[in-house]
């Protein structure tokens, strides 16, 4: 069944349609980060961690998933997460308060600092990694290759278990840091979940 919600987006089996879309936002991009696909991939060009914000604006009491395919890999500095308009764009999601953000190899970032670890990781060509957020609950929840969400066997979008606390970040958009040292990496947002949606979320795509 098709429904119609706010703004004029409408859904069909829990995925957008029409033509909105979720892409990166060119009006906020790191430096020295590159954007192509009609603005569905960002790859680090030179060396450092730059973060760039998508276009879609979180609202109130709403679950959402997104999901980014890693196309390209060489470095542990990448991250996936929250960010608000103040992010700052020359440094990886988490280094302040504007931001949170899980890093490729497992760790979780916020106020520059690591809260927590041992969450999934991304680190090989061809993941797909899926981000569940509640700005109700104000929590989010992370997924690679359709493992368990947030790394642990209790993890659940859908009924709030083993969640990262967002604070703030409930009206941010979603965000990724991309570093590179040695050679690029490389992003994709995804138009279609390659894995199931948590029930009552909404999946964004391009």
């Amino acid at each position: 069944m098709t429904v119609a919600v706010s703004g004029g987006i409408t859904w069909s089996g829990g995925v957008r349609v029409g033509t909105l879309a979720l892409t990166f936002d060119p009006l906020y991009l790191g430096p020295n980060l590159e954007l192509s696909n009609s603005n569905l991939t960002v790859v680090d060009t030179n060396p450092g961690v730059y973060s760039v914000l998508t276009t879609f604006d979180l609202a109130p009491n709403t679950k959402y998933m997104f999901s980014y395919t890693l196309d390209y890999y060489t470095e542990p500095y990448s991250f996936i997460g929250i960010g608000n308009t103040d992010t700052d764009l020359t440094s990886s999601l988490g280094a302040d308060t504007n931001s949170i953000g899980y890093q490729s190899n497992g760790d979780a970032w916020y106020d520059n600092t690591v809260f927590n670890d041992g969450y999934p990781t991304f680190e090989t060509v061809g993941d797909v990694i899926d981000l569940a957020i509640d700005t109700q609950s104000a929590n989010m929840w992370l997924r690679v290759n359709g493992g368990f969400w947030n790394g642990n066997i209790s993890g659940n979008p859908e009924n709030g278990d083993f969640a990262v606390a967002i604070g703030a970040l409930t009206t941010g958009r979603p965000a990724i840091s991309v570093g590179v040292q040695y050679g690029p990496s490389i992003f994709t947002i995804r138009r279609y979940p390659q894995y199931s949606v948590p029930a009552g979320y909404s999946f964004i795509g391009s």
